[in-house]
């Protein structure tokens, strides 16, 4: 991929999805950055959709680049369930390294930090 076709993001990931992130990455002999565009791209295109994490997760940060189209798509889709983009995305990585997640499982909305903040 031309990184020009790329956006450049950053946003922090639950260790645990990071290892497994890294792990298989090892496994495949490919980049952490690949095996994370092949993880969101299998969760964008799949029914199954893991619920957010209850209460304030340790979360790690993770820089890749991603195709265009695919950030629009994100934004377009984080816009219409009123979720942050980096919300989104952290859902479908968790939905596509746990497996056995239920296919009917819809996308819930979270509460983003700043407005956890503003409303205490």
């Amino acid at each position: 991929m031309r990184a020009e076709n790329m956006v450049f993001r950053s946003l922090y990931v639950d260790p645990d999805v990071d290892e497994a992130l890294k792990a298989e990455a090892r496994l495949l002999g490919v980049s952490n950055g690949v095996m994370f565009r092949r993880y969101l791209e299998r969760a964008m295109t799949s029914a199954a959709r893991a619920p957010a994490p209850e209460g304030q997760p340790r979360l790690r940060v993770r820089t890749v680049y991603l195709p265009r189209e695919t950030d629009d798509l994100l934004r377009s889709q984080a816009f219409d369930l009123r979720i942050s983009k980096s919300d989104l995305i952290r859902q479908y990585l968790r939905s596509a390294v746990t497996p056995a997640r239920r296919p009917d499982v819809a996308v819930k909305r979270t509460r983003s930090r700043a407005t956890e903040r503003t409303s205490r």
